[in-house]
């Protein structure tokens, strides 16, 4: 069975348009990702201390507050949280 012309244009048109959606779809969320506020951002203090100056930056700026699963500055997989954190 051939595919004529207009079936080839249509089905890479379709691919064409699928790429782009997941593209832009990747883009947004490494955009969201870009507007989040780390601990790790921090170099000094201690992890509840850090967890709050991201906490008190991301107050007047982005409103969001990402701890990742690693402290990049203990270098462990561990968020001791010593004090309440407001």
């Amino acid at each position: 069975m051939k595919m004529t012309i207009f079936r080839k244009t249509l089905l890479l048109t379709c691919c064409f348009c699928l790429f782009n959606v997941i593209y832009l779809t990747a883009a947004v969320v490494q955009k969201v990702d870009e507007t989040s506020i780390s601990p790790n951002k921090y170099k000094s203090g201690s992890q509840s201390e850090r967890i709050q100056k991201a906490i008190n930056e991301a107050k007047k700026s982005t409103g969001k507050v990402v701890i990742p699963k690693y402290d990049a500055v203990t270098k462990k997989s561990v968020w001791l949280i010593d004090q309440a954190i407001l």
